[in-house]
């Protein structure tokens, strides 16, 4: 192996992330992925689970060549503790 290469590879680990996850088939423009996102955080918060808020990622499993309808996701992480931080009152008044 290259020394060089050696000096500038490393192995990093993280925990496990686990999500909340809502499924759809409409297309992910930006505003359907945010009201999809919107959607979610509010059922969690209205059912008291914690959530990083302002933080969501989507996933699509079907190429666009593909037959519709395709299948997509938003995806929240799943917080250990709940907090009411600045970021939690911005999503409320941006979702009310």
């Amino acid at each position: 192996m290259n020394s060089k290469l050696k000096e500038t590879v490393f192995i990093s680990s993280a925990d496990a992330m686990s999500y909340y996850v809502l499924t759809f088939e409409e297309s992910p423009t930006p505003n359907i992925a945010f009201s999809k996102y919107t959607e979610l955080a509010a059922f969690l918060r209205e059912s008291d689970l914690c959530f990083f808020p302002g933080n969501f990622q989507l996933a699509f499993y079907d190429a666009p060549w593909r037959p519709l309808p395709h299948r997509y996701e938003v995806w929240i992480p799943l917080a250990k503790t709940c907090g009411n931080d600045v970021m939690m009152g911005l999503l409320r008044y941006f979702t009310l």
